[in-house]
């Protein structure tokens, strides 16, 4: 039976030859036509394997060594949401980079995440060789193996090299993907997510997570999904609320449910 791809370490010595990545890559200059030890190539390969070990480190990093004990007892059973996490990972279909922005959010039930950990756990699971659809379930399944929340979603929005640089060459589609786990946790509703600034909390992604503290409007959404539109900026992935809700002036999200103070 096979290993997962996750758990395979690139320095198993079993599976790699005696050389170093750098020899290995000045073959591959040469075989594609270029003279390894003109000027510009000389040092390339050693480079190479420097960035290469360092875009594939979190391989040799494991869940309670980047948590390190960052867990806390807190009554709150309010969203914590951390949105926007910048990311870069490597196709491993290609080994060409897909990058873009994590949005985690999670409902606690006894126990919190320091919000600097939530950032390095999206790190850990984009250092390595993946797909965007493995990356999101990873994260979502290492939040709630660690803090048993009532429920985690985890949405990913990316752009992938691999299908902008060849192949079908659609320079400005993207791929977003979603993880929605627990009881609070629904794909008929809306993950709601602050927009870029306290000010345009209404920009949300798709997918769920429903506080039971939502307020009446947003249960009618998540009642009616067809009061929700699709807008076009993908890069907020921005859901216009066209109808169900109260007349109102400015910003229908204008006040967002409380959510957890900074922590470190």
């Amino acid at each position: 039976m096979n290993k997962p791809t996750e758990e395979i370490l690139l320095n198993d010595r079993k599976d790699l030859d005696a050389r170093t990545i750098a020899c290995h890559m000045r073959e591959i200059i040469k075989i594609i036509g270029e003279d390894p030890n003109r000027e510009g190539l000389r040092k390339t390969p050693e480079r190479f394997e420097k960035a290469l070990k360092y875009l594939t480190s979190g391989y040799h990093l494991n869940l309670d060594h980047v948590l390190n004990g960052a867990t806390f007892s807190v009554a709150y059973d309010e969203m914590v949401i951390v949105k926007d996490i910048e990311f870069f990972s490597l196709c491993e279909h290609h080994l060409l980079p897909f990058f873009g922005k994590a949005h985690v959010a999670y409902l606690p039930e006894k126990r919190v995440l320091g919000l600097s950990k939530i950032a390095r756990v999206v790190n850990m699971f984009a250092r390595r060789l993946q797909i965007q659809e493995r990356m999101t379930s990873q994260i979502a399944q290492s939040i709630e193996e660690k803090i048993a929340p009532q429920g985690v979603g985890v949405i990913i929005e990316a752009r992938h090299l691999c299908m902008q640089m060849r192949g079908v060459e659609k320079q400005h589609g993207q791929a977003v993907t979603s993880a929605m786990l627990g009881a609070e946790i629904s794909s008929s509703g809306f993950f709601l997510l602050c927009g870029p600034g306290p000010a345009d909390a209404g920009a949300v992604a798709a997918g769920a997570v429903v506080a039971p503290a939502l307020r009446p409007a947003f249960r009618r959404i998540v009642e009616n999904p067809a009061a929700i539109g699709i807008g076009a900026d993908l890069d907020a992935c921005h859901l216009v609320v066209r109808q169900h809700l109260p007349k109102r002036s400015g910003n229908p999200c204008d006040h967002p449910s409380p959510v957890a103070p900074h922590r470190n």
